[in-house]
């Protein structure tokens, strides 16, 4: 047990406890002598998390992941048990979910030596996110569709509710938390994992909203996102990649990209060039004559669909995101 959690067992009728502490694993020899061949077959393994995080810190290795922020968990630790993991099925991983939306992960080995005819089941954190920015910044774990993580990330933007600030990390450059629970945003359809961050700069007084950037935890890859100032210009472009790290684990790592993932360029000698994404939340941007940008989209996971108009002199009047006002 490395989950970092107080765990309870239920394997073939009988329960374990694990503090989760560390030193020797348990060691379980399951099936009884009256249960049929098929069942002795399949051995299974239910789990339920006890209580909060508490020992997590006795595996965690700061020098490799940062320094170890523990989140506030806003629905508290309990429920039923987990759907029954199968222990026979060894080289393979996956994700436990227990009632309370706590998720964490299982992986499942042979062993060797003397142990060659015993299985391995480790049980570790499903997701952590790292701040690699120079700048601290501020995170909620939420699952719903993509529609609805939006429109959740777009209210963020404007107020935090209570579950909101209760679920609320703040990280500062190089510090990590594990992600137990997410707020569930969502009703009927295909439900996701997310976090929503934002950047907490010292541009951001408390007049302005700063924007909230959305990233999905389950799939693998690089979302890049534009964090623009109150003028609307854009300057800087967030990395956030997800990858497997330790098995069954995700890390998403947030960092500064160290190449932007479009650059465009007005080559004209006389007109300003402004564009911007056929979204309704996207930000206009300008470029001056022989002037050329970084460039990455306002909303990742909405259109990727880039709108512009070519003026003599700036103008404020006209919005390049409206169907009448330019080209694709």
């Amino acid at each position: 047990n490395q989950s970092g959690m107080k765990l309870e067992y239920e394997v073939s009728k009988k329960r374990y406890l694990d503090s989760g502490i560390g030193g020797l694993p348990i060691m379980l020899h399951c099936g009884n002598e009256g249960e049929s061949a098929d069942k002795r077959r399949r051995k299974e393994i239910s789990v339920i998390p006890l209580e909060t995080p508490t020992v997590l810190r006795q595996w965690w290795d700061e020098q490799r992941n940062g320094k170890l922020v523990m989140a506030k968990h806003a629905n508290g630790i309990g429920g039923d048990w987990s759907e029954k993991i199968e222990m026979n099925a060894a080289g393979t991983s996956g994700e436990v979910n227990c009632s309370n939306n706590i998720v964490f992960s299982v992986s499942i080995e042979s062993m060797a030596g003397i142990f060659f005819r015993s299985n391995l089941i480790r049980f570790t954190p499903r997701f952590v996110v790292r701040n690699d920015l120079h700048m601290h910044i501020s995170l909620i774990a939420i699952s719903g569709t993509i529609s609805e993580a939006i429109h959740k990330t777009r209210q963020l933007r404007y107020f935090l509710t209570e579950n909101d600030l209760k679920a609320n990390v703040d990280l500062a450059p190089s510090e990590s938390t594990v992600i137990y629970s997410f707020n569930n945003v969502g009703g009927i359809g295909n439900s996701f994992r997310w976090i929503s961050f934002r950047v907490n700069a010292s541009r951001h007084d408390g007049k302005s909203n700063p924007k909230w950037h959305l990233v999905r935890l389950d799939k693998n890859g690089s979302t890049y996102l534009g964090e623009v100032d109150k003028r609307n210009v854009m300057v800087g472009i967030i990395d956030a990649t997800v990858n497997r790290s330790g098995g069954s684990s995700l890390l998403c790592n947030i960092s500064h990209a160290a190449v932007p993932p479009y650059r465009i360029e007005n080559r004209s000698n006389t007109h300003h060039l402004r564009f911007a994404q056929d979204d309704d939340d996207a930000v206009v941007f300008e470029l001056p004559p022989m002037h050329s940008c970084g460039y990455t989209w306002d909303n990742p996971h909405g259109k990727k669909r880039l709108r512009a108009e070519v003026q003599y002199k700036h103008n404020n009047a006209h919005d390049c995101r409206k169907e009448n006002s330019g080209g694709d």
